[in-house]
């Protein structure tokens, strides 16, 4: 096990030296400028995130993880976003690990030998074409975009095995060690800085068949988490960074609308047209949409009547229906564009710097 002393309870690892979520978003908010100078989130900050149980999310409870439902996580992923979008980029992909339980239950229990906190980063494109080999695979070559890559105990790229019947559009997956991975640190960009989104390079390493498997595949672990579709949760957590963006951006609108008055003796922002509509499109759209209402818990939503979400409640059946995977997936990426819209107007009416 990890040197964080576990114990035992029910079918929950309960970690010793836990940290509560806000002492660490605080911090978070205290550090976010140098994530943007560093261009990554660094490695300490990671270790305070595994310890406030971001990393442990979905991990299987057979492995000594929480595999909370979805909503639960989205719910905390929304909260670091009002802090730093960067942070809860990077964090959000502690849903990841729902990808390494289509890994055989042997290679998990290897993955996980050293603590349920284990933090997954990937780039699996461009798709690469690996060499066949008995018992794997011989992988080269460069993948773009690998957030969080530098703070990872495990980094995945996506390679081509030319396998027949593999399903198309769901690239296989190969998992190795950081030191098996060069991190190729190109990430030179305006905006989200600190998700630290370099290059991958992998030259001339073998993976063998058990330590790879298909993007969205079939899970080998029999948890209700591990029936949600993948690909699906994947879009949802960051969809919803784009939820705790826009909530600190109205946050930050009101109180400057509040606060400043103008020399002509003008109305303050706050009693004018367009702050009003700014904050009223936020509060539609964080209601929810098509007659949904939002629950205690920031940017989830309900439908209406009171009815138990997906989110909330993962499947209790072996698989969803295809028709309903698809529908999740859409919705996540429908749900990304009020926030990113209302953010921009923030900025706009008030001269918000962007993050």
């Amino acid at each position: 096990m990890s040197a964080t002393a576990l114990a035992r309870n029910d079918d929950y690892a309960i970690q010793s030296d836990a940290l509560a979520l806000d002492d660490v978003i605080a911090e978070i908010a205290q550090r976010r400028e140098e994530f943007e100078r560093l261009f990554h989130v660094p490695r300490d900050v990671i270790a305070k995130l595994k310890r406030a149980g971001i990393y442990r999310a979905a991990t299987p409870r057979r492995f000594g993880g929480d595999a909370r439902a979805p909503a639960e996580f989205l719910a905390m992923i929304e909260r670091i976003a009002t802090a730093d979008g960067s942070a809860a980029w990077v964090a959000s992909f502690g849903s990841a690990n729902l990808y390494l339980a289509a890994l055989p239950l042997a290679t998990q229990a290897a993955i996980y030998a050293g603590g349920p906190d284990q933090v997954f980063a990937g780039g699996l494109f461009p798709v690469q074409n690996a060499a066949p080999e008995p018992g794997g695979y011989r992988v080269n070559g460069t993948w773009k975009f690998a957030s969080g890559c530098k703070g990872a105990d495990w980094l995945g790229v996506g390679i081509g095995t030319g396998r027949p019947g593999e399903a198309p559009g769901k690239p296989r997956t190969a998992v190795f060690r950081p030191e098996q991975v060069e991190i190729v640190e190109n990430w030179n960009v305006v905006g989200m800085q600190g998700t630290g989104s370099h290059d991958l390079r992998v030259t001339d390493q073998f993976v063998a068949e058990d330590w790879t498997f298909v993007r969205g595949g079939a899970s080998t672990v029999d948890e209700p988490l591990y029936r949600y579709p993948t690909i699906a949760y994947a879009a949802q957590v960051l969809a919803v960074v784009n939820l705790g963006l826009a909530r600190a951006a109205l946050d930050v609108a009101n109180h400057m609308a509040g606060g400043r008055k103008t020399t002509t003796g003008a109305p303050q922002l706050a009693g004018t047209a367009g702050d009003r509509g700014v904050v009223g499109h936020g509060a539609a759209a964080r209601g929810g949409q098509g007659g949904g209402r939002c629950d205690e818990r920031p940017g989830v939503r309900r439908p209406a009547g009171g009815g138990t979400s997906t989110l909330d409640r993962p499947a209790t059946a072996r698989s969803l229906p295809t028709r309903r995977r698809a529908r999740s997936r859409y919705q996540s990426g429908d749900g990304a564009n009020p926030p990113r819209s209302l953010t921009n107007r923030a900025q706009a009416i008030h001269s918000l710097p962007s993050s």
